[in-house]
């Protein structure tokens, strides 16, 4: 019996190509698979996703989330002073030019409330631009890992890896896909608008969900990093750069400082991920060089 080779293209959840040939036999067609194929599919997307970073973790400059508060004390200051004024050349004016002093202090007056409007209004904008930023770094990041971790899983199976790690590595996945997922910002930034409280929420869970993340990461690639030792290939394990933070704690003294705490508090949910993506600059290219030495 006469067979013909065919070779067939299959796409699996992760994008990757994998070629397959089928084997004529008699009566039958069996189904070959090339392992090694297949595992160089999955190593580019490793690298791939490992490349993204430069476009989803976002380093914030630490003095961008106060320029808000800054604007909103420069508008206040503005007020007061202009009040001032308005008061003082009113009453100059309507004592020696009897009342026109009025016409110019309200000119005066409405240029100054006009310019305090403007200034309140970038403030609030730009406010808006951080919190969304905030969100939407964590949102590409998360995913972003898990895209990666899930491949790296594959990638192992590919290459015939048999441990009994592997499950750890496959409830983590599991653990990040359940408790990691996307916050919509748009929602979270109406509602801090509408509800000043909610702003105190969204520190909060900034503070725990990266926290609980690096967690995570840290206990997916110490265990990554056991299974290819017993193979002969050492992987640097990451370092813990988001210390714990007590958001309890956080918002007692935010509370008893009248709100002064809560400038370290934004720079603490600034600088955390920061820090988070830098650790994974450093760490994502030895990740990338270990797993192609398997």
């Amino acid at each position: 019996m006469l067979g013909v080779l065919v070779n067939l293209v299959s796409f699996d959840k992760t994008g990757a190509i994998f070629p397959y040939t089928w084997v004529p036999c008699v009566g039958r067609f069996v189904l070959e698979t090339s392992r090694g194929d297949i595992a160089k599919q999955y190593l580019e997307i490793i690298r791939r996703e490992s490349e993204r970073r430069r476009e989803t973790d976002y380093t914030m400059p630490l003095w961008l989330p106060f320029i808000p508060a800054i604007l909103s004390l420069v508008a206040a200051i503005l007020a007061i002073a202009g009040n001032t004024f308005v008061v003082v050349e009113t009453n100059k004016y309507t004592m020696f030019l009897q009342g026109s002093g009025n016409i110019v202090a309200s000119s005066t007056g409405n240029v100054l409330v006009f310019t305090v409007f403007i200034i309140l209004l970038a403030a609030a904008a730009l406010n808006i631009y951080v919190v969304y930023k905030w969100i939407d770094r964590r949102n590409t990041h998360f995913e972003r890992i898990l895209r990666m971790f899930e491949t790296v899983v594959s990638y192992l199976d590919a290459r015939g890896v048999s441990d009994p790690e592997m499950g750890t590595l496959r409830s983590l996945i599991y653990e990040m896909r359940m408790q990691e997922k996307s916050r919509s910002p748009v929602l979270w930034i109406v509602l801090s608008l509408v509800f000043n409280i909610v702003y105190i929420y969204v520190l909060h869970f900034f503070t725990k969900d990266f926290y609980e993340h690096e967690q995570r990461e840290r206990s997916f690639l110490e265990t990554l990093s056991r299974i290819l030792q017993k193979r002969g290939i050492y992987l640097e394990e990451p370092r813990s750069v988001i210390p714990y933070r007590n958001t309890v704690v956080y918002v007692i003294l935010s509370v008893l400082t009248l709100g002064v705490f809560l400038l370290y508090w934004i720079y603490a949910v600034t600088r955390d991920p920061n820090e988070h993506f830098a650790e994974h600059e450093r760490l994502e290219p030895m990740l990338v060089e270990a797993l192609a030495k398997l």
